[in-house]
């Protein structure tokens, strides 16, 4: 918060040309689960027990397999609800 590149990207401060905070978000999460995507080897060795159900840890090869089938599906609508709501 309250820093100048927040600012721009919402508007606060001016710009060349408006912000998009859905936009620069997106952008993030896309950049993260490509990364996290590169790691996919295409063998499916994640097991149930890969994820503690509390949502306290999941195994890499877990993330890696999600990040691949997400990667091409990162977008403004996606993350827009959860950024206005956070």
């Amino acid at each position: 918060g309250r820093d100048k590149h927040g600012g721009a990207k919402v508007n606060l401060v001016r710009g060349e040309k408006p912000g998009d905070v859905y936009t620069a978000v997106a952008d993030l999460v896309r950049k993260q689960v490509e990364q996290d995507a590169l790691k996919y080897t295409g063998e499916e060795k994640y097991r149930t027990n890969d994820m503690d159900f509390d949502g306290t840890r999941i195994s890499d090869d877990m993330v890696a397999f999600c990040a691949h089938k997400l990667k091409d599906q990162i977008t403004r609508k996606l993350v827009k609800q959860t950024v206005m709501t956070s």
